[in-house]
């Protein structure tokens, strides 16, 4: 396998944790919705996020056991 330049790592290194430190839409819609309508509004729209990760994982596990 051939080594990887350190200038292409460096960037791909910078680029990852820009990624993960960076909140994705459902965390900005909730934030929004909290700020905007108050905390019921925001818990709410993050148990929905929540519950819907949590349907979607359990499906994706009964499809690959099969």
């Amino acid at each position: 396998m051939p080594a990887m330049d350190l200038s292409v790592w460096l960037t791909f290194f910078a680029a990852a944790w820009a990624i993960s430190l960076s909140p994705g839409a459902g965390a900005v819609a909730a934030m929004s919705a909290g700020l905007n309508h108050g905390f019921r509004r925001g818990y709410t729209i993050a148990f929905g996020l929540i519950t819907a990760s949590g349907r979607r994982w359990s499906w994706w596990a009964s499809a690959s056991a099969r």
